[in-house]
């Protein structure tokens, strides 16, 4: 992961300001799914229940890299449009209705996918670990959340911790792969990799970059964690092949 001196210019006018035209085009299209859900599933969401459209992630911070994604957070409060619609799961449904909206519409910015999250205002969660890192309001054009300054020492001494862990992690990964990628072993690694990752972040979900992070960032890329999956699914499927 690589440390940049600023935030990504292609997104960002400054260091507390996106580039007028992302900020537009992104909450262009937050209103165009919710209007897609209020038309295509008759779900009732008033503007006013819409409190906050949030960027986070990687691009909030100098740690962005070459497939880091624009992840938004739309913050609703639910509490009436819930009294409206009692006989559904209001936020399982608002993700199928964004699978399904997704695939029928192509969005990316300067480049980065859009990738849209809803999320309660009071959930206890909300500014916990699932929301990592930075925080910039859309619709009110300032930070909420500004991730601090890891300093390039602190960097430094946290990669090398990061490479232990890593090292650790392949080591295990080679011994399933070696015995021929049990089904149960690799779930026991792919809980590893993904709890450890949010149990660093539970401690430190304002400054992300820490050890684990670093080294969960590093075996996705490596395409570990997509292996992992595809082969414990190839595992589990029954082969019912006459041939």
């Amino acid at each position: 992961m690589i440390k940049h001196k600023n935030l990504d210019k292609k997104i960002w006018a400054s260091q507390d300001a996106l580039q007028p035209d992302v900020q537009d085009m992104l909450l262009t299209i937050v209103w165009d799914f919710i209007d897609f859900v209020r038309n295509r599933y008759d779900l009732s969401i008033k503007n006013s229940e819409v409190k906050d459209i949030l960027l986070f992630g990687s691009l909030t911070s100098v740690f962005y890299h070459k497939t880091s994604d624009l992840d938004i957070c739309i913050v609703l409060d639910t509490e009436k449009i819930i009294e409206r619609n009692p006989n559904i799961n209001i936020m399982q449904n608002l993700k199928l209705y964004y699978y399904d909206w997704a695939m029928l519409h192509h969005c990316s910015v300067r480049g980065r996918k859009v990738d849209l999250n809803c999320e309660h205002l009071n959930n206890p969660q909300f500014g916990g670990h699932y929301r990592t890192g930075g925080q910039y309001s859309l619709m009110y054009s300032k930070w909420i959340l500004k991730q601090p300054v890891i300093s390039d020492q602190e960097f430094k001494k946290t990669k090398k911790e990061a490479n232990k862990i890593y090292k650790q992690i392949m080591s295990e990964y080679r011994c399933v792969k070696r015995r021929g990628f049990d089904v149960y072993e690799i779930e026991n690694l792919l809980a590893t990799i993904i709890k450890g990752r949010g149990a660093s972040l539970d401690e430190s979900y304002e400054q992300p970059i820490t050890p684990m992070y670093l080294a969960h960032r590093k075996i996705k890329n490596k395409g570990i964690i997509d292996k992992l999956r595809a082969m414990g699914i190839k595992k589990q499927t029954k082969q019912l092949v006459l041939k």
